[in-house]
């Protein structure tokens, strides 16, 4: 009788628990999701200014093992991601251009940023131009951005769900049931519980969990429900009986007689170990995306609208100003009131913003104004993202004011040749025809003067020499303009007559595979020019004896390489014609019109090397 008593208690206690279960179950899930969707979106945040960046961004590891890579680097490289990730770095250049130029890992290793202008080797063997910016993150990794001006496609957001299943109570129970005495032996439990404890039902039943549990933790939360009615415990469990570890979330409730005394407990368990990991894999996404984000090299701003609703730490350093100077501040608020075209600031920068929220990412160049008064110039990109259901503008500004001035500072010299050339063009005008004109124009006036036929003969064969010269000079002045034999015959007809008139000044080799090629006009004229400032370089500065100069067509490549016997260049000396030389600005800029690559070879053991290749496609008909 006292038993069927104490199994209508039990049965009570069973549904009163039931009902619990089910309230508390709704409100833990309701804190589950709270919390999952808070991460998801922390994570959809920063994952978005990886991904949706426009420079291509690389994370490695050790000796340049790829771990990471954003769409941009792949678009940039024709490499899909996983191609890349487990790849070292070195797939990206060629042989030559780690040998003239290696990857500095130990300027990177001790914390220096490393930014370096290199070519990088497409999937597909195309040599792409860019920008790599490297330095390492807090913890241990390099981080590479390479500078892409192609168009960003909308990066893809990976969203990781992950959804625990539930059962009914018992064997149809979301949740694992136990029963234990108050001695805290399990006295019977459902599948579902066997399951999440990985063992077996005969090995749970009359287990002693105050005996035989490591986790003092959990067996302190089982004797609380038999003192004080309920506990709780959630954390990582590790199983006696199967060695099993999992994250468990267990709810503990007493189980009391008619008198109201304590009999025996029940606990309800729930395995969130999959939450637990989906949740620790997305705040370590966090973490590394806001990392990414407060170490890039590039100010970071996030807008709603017109205005800065977030910003990172280069974005302070930029604009020598602090986080509460710039949040709620539209961009205008930085610029002069005039940009170079004559625009309002305000006026150019809000349509811009209009561009990119209707979808036309936008890049730029633009006029800020640090806190401090002083303007400076940044290439701007702008490109939308959905943060929270509301398009959010990232914008990432880049202070290239050094790179303004070094434009300028080639703009200035080329103007300074030309200027050189116009001013040598006149006064050899002046100083070799202008004379034989005017002997001209004196002999043609004796003659109308005389009868003498003798005089007049003899003033003649003067007035023929005379002209002969004229035309001579006149032809001098012309080729030096535009070469003669380089627009009728070519390249190599050309620099072989060049050769021979320079030979009587130093020893030239002159080696080539092109017979009757022709390429575009501007390629044959920059080349020609090239070789040309080369030997006059050579015989003024260098003391050389013999220039060595090659010309070869191969693989749809123009290839120059010229060396001579001379006193060399060393990267010294290097930057000081950087600074001073007129002759190197004027191969530079007539290197960068054809848009060629080009080396030079400092600290060589004896003389100067250069190298110039230029890909034509096709040759002129």
């Amino acid at each position: 009788m006292e038993n069927n008593k104490e199994q209508e208690i039990l049965k009570k206690k069973i549904r009163e628990l039931e009902y619990e279960i089910k309230n508390c179950h709704k409100k833990t899930d309701s804190i589950v999701e709270k919390r999952t969707s808070e991460l998801k979106l922390s994570e959809e945040k920063f994952s978005s200014l990886f991904e949706q960046a426009a420079d291509g961004i690389l994370v490695g590891i050790k000796g340049g093992e790829i771990v990471d890579a954003n769409e941009s680097m792949t678009k940039l490289s024709g490499y899909e991601k996983k191609e890349l990730i487990g790849k070292n770095i070195n797939i990206f250049f060629e042989k030559d251009e780690l040998a003239n130029s290696p990857l500095r890992y130990d300027l990177v290793k001790k914390g220096e940023t490393v930014i370096r202008e290199r070519n990088i080797v497409k999937k597909y063997g195309i040599l792409v131009p860019i920008e790599m910016n490297t330095k390492i993150l807090a913890d241990g990794r390099m981080q590479a951005l390479f500078r892409d001006v192609s168009k960003r496609k909308e990066a893809e957001n990976a969203k990781k769900e992950s959804e625990v299943k539930y059962r009914n109570i018992f064997q149809h129970s979301p949740l694992g049931i136990f029963h234990y005495s108050k001695e805290g032996i399990i006295t019977d439990c459902n599948e579902y519980f066997v399951n999440i404890i990985g063992s077996s039902k005969e090995r749970l039943i009359g287990f002693n969990m105050f005996t035989e549990m490591i986790d003092k933790k959990l067996v302190k939360s089982i004797k609380q429900s038999l003192q004080k009615g309920e506990s709780y415990f959630e954390g990582w469990y590790s199983s006696v009986t199967s060695h099993k570890k999992i994250f468990a979330r267990i709810f503990l409730n007493s189980i009391k007689n008619e008198k109201d005394d304590i009999i025996s407990g029940v606990g309800l368990v729930e395995d969130i170990t999959d939450k637990k990991r989906t949740e620790i894999a997305l705040t370590e996404n966090e973490k590394k995306y806001r990392m990414l984000y407060e170490t890039a090299n590039d100010a970071i701003f996030l807008m709603d609208n017109e205005i800065f609703i977030d910003c990172n730490e280069k974005t302070l350093e930029m604009f020598a100003c602090t986080r509460e100077q710039i949040i709620g501040q539209p961009p205008y608020q930085f610029s002069p009131e005039y940009q170079p075209d004559g625009r309002k600031s305000k006026e150019k920068a809000i349509e811009k913003i209009t561009d990119a929220l209707n979808g036309n990412p936008k890049i730029f160049e633009w006029i800020h104004t640090k806190n401090n008064g002083m303007e400076f110039y940044a290439e701007v990109s702008l490109t939308v993202f959905e943060l929270q259901n509301k398009n959010v503008i990232l914008a990432i500004v880049r202070d290239v004011s050094e790179r303004k001035e070094l434009e300028q500072k080639i703009f200035n010299a080329v103007s300074e040749a030309e200027e050189k050339e116009r001013q040598r063009l006149a006064s050899d005008i002046h100083d070799e025809i202008g004379p034989l004109l005017s002997s001209l124009k004196m002999y043609i006036e004796s003659i109308n003067e005389t009868n003498d036929l003798r005089k007049q003969k003899y003033l003649k064969e003067k007035l023929q020499s005379l002209i002969k010269d004229s035309i001579t000079n006149v032809r001098e002045v012309s080729n030096a303009l535009s070469p003669y034999l380089l627009g009728k015959y070519g390249l190599r007809i050309a620099i072989k007559s060049f050769i021979e008139n320079s030979n009587e000044f130093i020893e030239i080799l002159f080696e080539t595979n092109l017979q009757n090629e022709r390429f575009p006009i501007n390629i044959e004229t920059g080349f020609y020019r090239i070789i040309k400032e080369l030997v006059n370089n050579t015989i003024k500065h260098a003391k050389a004896k013999s220039i060595t100069i090659s010309l070869n067509y191969k693989d749809k490549k123009l290839e120059l390489i010229y060396k001579d016997d001379g006193l060399g260049m060393r990267k010294a000396d290097l930057k000081i014609l950087e600074q001073k030389g007129m002759g190197l600005y004027n191969i530079t800029n007539r290197i960068m019109s054809i848009k060629g690559n080009y080396k030079l070879f400092t600290d060589c053991k004896s003389g100067f090397k250069f190298q110039l290749i230029k890909e034509i496609e096709n040759l002129k008909e």
